[in-house]
């Protein structure tokens, strides 16, 4: 059967695209529409397109998105009634990525030999983290795994949202940043040496900003190399003791203290604790369990100790807001919404509350930080290159001016 490339949009509006192998057009369009999809195109490949996507999909890895969209098929289809194996199979012709195919297909065989879902996703922990093996576990054993399957579907989206957020707030500045240091160097490398013969001819008197400029200009010249090996050197030696668990802590320590920016991650952080440890309580993981789980999603080695030293003293029988209260690190807001829903019982909804508020706030600080931070940079900028422009041009106009007279 020929194969299709096709892009369509979920119900959310969010664009897909993919390889599907049907017998038509049609037959094809017609089964992305019962999963809910509205088409964009969808266009037979060759037998060239189609080796030359199977080969890129081997070598690249596997998106959020992907994993998103197969969980979202896969409880649309159990929720429709189709067993697991059923909508297994159906999920495999829609997977664009080969190697995601090859894993789906494989937990399919392991499921098929004996093995339940969770246990077949768990062979596979590069893709399926194990907040997403504990879930489908809790789904399996409460029979609720269409909605478990949603909720990790949801969870994904809101992750995906979030890094977006974050990655076109800094990319930006990042661009800006990294231009302005590509046209200083190119300056003082390239353009100044030419300027500096000029000025040394004329043996006249240079002005102080352009002494600063050629010694400067001079040491990168004469020194790139051995600075490049320095600095490349002193970059392995770092990456090296931040792999350790007292550099990785130290690391993040500092970073949780850097003004503006420590107080946006621990937002970000807070939020991504709280939703996932609100959608893990909902799916009926034990606390324990759910706690266990979030250490390993929060990526902050400072977070991940507090939460460890929560889940000591809750194997003491200590309450859950006393730990989370001596850390000093959670905001008061959050300790008193936690002691709140462990007195009420719905601690799982009081989570949710704070998650939807810190990622409201994390927007809002995001697109503040990110005002303010265009203007500074444009101003550094053009503070650097006026210092190199004026440093290149006040000897030219003294010895236009000690020619005039």
């Amino acid at each position: 059967m020929p194969f299709f490339r096709y892009k369509v949009r979920d119900r959310f509006g969010a664009s897909v695209t993919g390889l599907i192998e049907g017998e038509a057009s049609k037959s094809v369009a017609l089964n992305l529409r019962k999963l809910g999809y509205s088409i964009i195109y969808i266009e037979e490949q060759g037998p060239f397109e189609v080796f030359l996507d199977n080969f890129l999909s081997k070598i690249k890895k596997i998106k959020n998105e992907e994993v998103v969209l197969f969980t979202r098929q896969l409880s649309a289809m159990i929720k429709s009634g189709l067993p697991l194996l059923v909508s297994l199979e159906s999920t495999l012709p829609e997977i664009g990525n080969k190697k995601f195919k090859d894993i789906v297909a494989q937990v399919k065989k392991d499921v098929e030999g004996g093995a339940s879902f969770h246990e077949a996703l768990s062979k596979h922990t590069t893709v399926f983290s194990p907040l997403y093996v504990n879930m489908v576990k809790a789904g399996e054993s409460a029979g609720i795994l269409d909605a478990i399957l949603e909720r990790l579907a949801q969870l994904g989206l809101r992750d995906i949202e979030l890094k977006s957020k974050i990655r076109a707030a800094f990319i930006y500045p990042a661009v800006l940043l990294s231009l302005a240091i590509a046209v200083i160097i190119f300056l003082l490398v390239a353009v100044l040496p030419k300027f500096i013969a000029i000025f040394e001819a004329s043996d006249m008197r240079l002005p102080l900003p352009t002494i600063i400029l050629i010694t400067l200009s001079r040491f990168l010249k004469d020194f790139f190399i051995p600075l490049a090996f320095i600095i490349t050197f002193a970059v392995v030696l770092f990456l090296r003791y931040i792999r350790s668990d007292k550099g990785r802590y130290n690391l993040h320590h500092f970073f949780l203290n850097i003004p503006v920016f420590g107080p946006l991650w621990l937002k970000i952080i807070v939020a991504r604790f709280a939703y996932i440890l609100s959608y893990l309580t909902k799916s009926g993981v034990p606390l324990l369990s759910a706690l266990a789980v979030v250490e390993g999603t929060v990526g902050n080695a400072v977070v991940v100790h507090a939460l460890q030293h929560v889940r000591s003293s809750l194997t003491e029988g200590q309450s859950l807001a006393e730990p989370f209260r001596a850390s000093g690190l959670f905001p008061a807001m959050v300790v008193q919404m936690i002691s709140v829903g462990e007195k009420t019982g719905k601690l799982d909804t009081m989570l949710e509350d704070v998650a939807n508020f810190y990622e409201l706030d994390t927007g809002y600080a995001i697109r503040n930080m990110t005002a303010l931070l265009e203007p500074i940079l444009l101003l550094c900028m053009g503070l650097l290159v006026g210092f190199i422009a004026l440093s290149v041009l006040l000897p030219i106009f003294n010895v236009v001016r000690a020619m005039q007279h």
